[in-house]
C-alpha cells in the first residue's frame, strides 16, 4: 500500500535532517565504509565482513552470533554472493534467510544489505525509528516496523531530500541522521529521566 503522505517530510524537515546529518560523528562508519568497500570489490560477504558488522551495529552475543561463526565461510560468501545477484529487495531478503542472524532480525539484514549499496538501503535502527515523528508528515500512518515499509520511506525521503537541497541523498544518508537524532534525543531524555530522581 503506498503511503498516503505528500510530500512525506515536513515543511522544513529538510533543514532539521541537514543539520543532524553534519553531527553524525565523523569516524564512526569507518569499519562500515571498509567493509562496504570489501563487499564492492568480492560480490560477496565474508564472516570477517559480517562479524564487523555485528561489532558496527553493536549486537549483543547471542545463540546465532555462535552458529554463524561455526558455518562454513564457503556457504557463508555463496549465500551473500547469491544475495547481492537478486535484482529486488525481497528476493535478496529471502537469500539470506540461511544465515543465522538474518531469519528474524531487520537490524543485521539492513546493515549488510545498506554495507553493500548504501546508495538504495539504510541502517534499520530503533533510534531512526523514534526520530521519524520529528520530520515526517502526521498524514503517513504506515507501520515502519516492516523493513519493506521502513527502505521505501527512507527511498522517499532521500528523493525529497534530494530535490529540496540540490545535494545527493541517499537511504543511507536519511538514516544517519535520523539515528544521530533519535540518540540524542534517547540520551536527553534519559538525562532528565535522571534528574528527577
Amino acid at each position: 500500500m503506498p503511503c498516503a503522505a505528500t510530500p512525506l517530510l515536513q515543511p522544513g524537515a529538510h533543514l532539521t535532517l541537514t543539520s543532524w546529518r553534519a553531527k553524525y560523528p565523523q569516524h564512526y562508519d569507518e569499519v562500515f565504509d571498509c567493509i562496504h568497500r570489501r563487499l564492492q570489490k568480492n560480490g560477496y560477504a565474508t564472516k570477517l565482513d559480517l562479524n564487523g558488522l555485528i561489532a558496527w551495529k553493536h549486537v549483543r552475543t547471542a545463540r546465532w552470533m555462535r552458529d554463524l561463526n561455526c558455518m562454513a565461510e564457503t556457504r557463508v560468501k555463496e549465500i551473500t554472493s547469491d544475495a547481492f545477484a537478486h535484482s529486488t529487495d525481497a528476493e535478496r531478503r529471502e537469500a539470506l534467510l540461511p544465515l543465522p542472524g538474518f531469519r528474524r532480525g531487520k537490524a543485521f539484514t539492513s546493515a549488510l544489505l545498506a554495507a553493500w549499496d548504501p546508495q538504495t538501503y539504510g541502517v534499520y535502527d530503533r533510534f531512526s525509528l523514534a526520530a521519524r515523528f520529528n520530520v515526517v508528515s502526521t498524514a503517513c500512518s504506515c507501520s515502519w516496523d516492516l523493513l519493506d515499509t521502513y527502505e521505501a520511506h527512507l527511498r522517499l525521503m532521500a528523493d525529497e531530500l534530494a530535490h529540496q537541497t540540490q545535494k545527493s541523498w541517499y537511504p543511507r544518508h536519511v538514516d544517519m541522521a535520523l539515528y544521530e537524532m533519535g540518540w540524542e534525543g534517547d540520551v536527553a531524555m534519559r538525562k532528565a529521566a535522571h534528574s528527577l530522581d
